[in-house]
């Protein structure tokens, strides 16, 4: 969550959701509902996490390029190998698949090394792909990849005065993957070697709720909305049995763009990127030697560091708010269906 102040020489380091005195910094997640509290100039605090729809044209935004990139997946991913079987030419390798998962997620933010938001919980996804990485022998490979997803998480932190506070957030996010690459060996159309590369678009919402702090004050919440273009490359190994088939996936991904909106505040701000690590390890069933259902194993992950402080407002009085360090990683098991 991002952290604001007044402007001045040096931009303070606090939460931009709890507000208090003009002359003091505060955390956007958790404002006491009396804002003429005075507060120290730095806070700390946690939050939770749940896919539910936003209350704003954001959010509104977001769900509707979620519904329409998932449709449009659909039609194309289904139509041309439907249209290319009628031909009695299916496409070498190439699937459309349907999933759901369940993951583990955990995001984390830290001034100064140290740690200050920790967030964990489950959330759940929904979406489908189309990909040739099923083709046997050297050759051009493709993938294309989306989802909506949503879950709650726990969020754990303190009010900008340093009191333990716990609340929900509500969240909600689409995702876009695309991948283009080259089966650069193949052994005996058994094991196969792949160089990947691609862009992804991963936005979402998120809502943080009230609550009450532990000396029983309320706290007031905020929403934001994440924007993030990213760039990755990997490494693909395949791997195929009578009636399985399995491919892992390795490499390195790293934000090319982020913006982070805080409507309430009036600023958008953009956090610096930093390289992390991303892979995969799938398991399918084969028929007639193609993929009927499976099960993948993965692992995604966001590093940002600190964003450039920027001018905003909060009831009037001018604020400086910056994003502190964040990572974020995410655990997750789908399950998929080809159609």
């Amino acid at each position: 969550m991002s952290r604001h102040a007044n402007p001045g020489p040096e931009p303070i380091r606090v939460d931009p959701g709890l507000t208090g005195d003009a002359s003091s910094g505060f955390n956007h997640a958790l404002a006491p509902e009396k804002e003429s509290l005075p507060l120290p100039q730095r806070v700390r605090h946690r939050l939770a996490f749940w896919p539910c729809p936003r209350r704003g044209v954001a959010g509104r935004r977001t769900a509707g390029r979620a519904v329409l990139s998932l449709v449009a997946l659909l039609c194309v991913g289904t139509g041309v190998p439907r249209a290319a079987a009628a031909q009695g030419q299916l496409p070498d390798g190439m699937h459309v698949s349907i999933f759901a998962g369940v993951q583990s997620f955990r995001w984390q933010e830290f001034l100064d090394g140290a740690r200050v938001v920790k967030e964990t919980g489950p959330m759940l996804s929904l979406g489908a792909s189309v990909d040739n990485l099923g083709r046997a022998g050297k050759g051009l490979l493709f993938s294309v990849e989306g989802a909506i997803y949503g879950g709650t998480v726990d969020y754990d932190g303190q009010t900008q005065d340093g009191v333990d506070a716990q609340t929900d957030a509500e969240y909600s996010g689409a995702y876009l993957d695309g991948l283009l690459g080259y089966r650069v060996f193949s052994i005996e159309k058994r094991y196969d070697i792949d160089v990947l590369g691609g862009l992804g678009l991963d936005s979402w919402d998120r809502d943080i709720a009230g609550g009450t702090d532990a000396l029983g004050r309320q706290v007031r919440g905020i929403a934001e909305d994440y924007q993030v273009v990213s760039g990755r490359v990997g490494l693909g190994l395949q791997s195929r049995w009578a009636r399985w088939t399995g491919y892992l996936q390795l490499g390195l991904k790293r934000p090319l763009r982020t913006q982070e909106e805080i409507t309430r505040l009036g600023v958008t701000l953009e956090p610096k990127s930093a390289p992390s690590v991303f892979g995969s390890l799938s398991l399918d069933r084969l028929s007639s030697g193609r993929r009927t259902f499976g099960l993948v194993l993965y692992y995604e992950s966001y590093r940002f560091d600190e964003s450039p402080p920027e001018p905003g407002s909060l009831g009037g009085s001018p604020v400086l708010v910056f994003q502190p360090e964040s990572k974020m990683d995410v655990v997750g098991l789908r399950l998929r269906h080809a159609l």
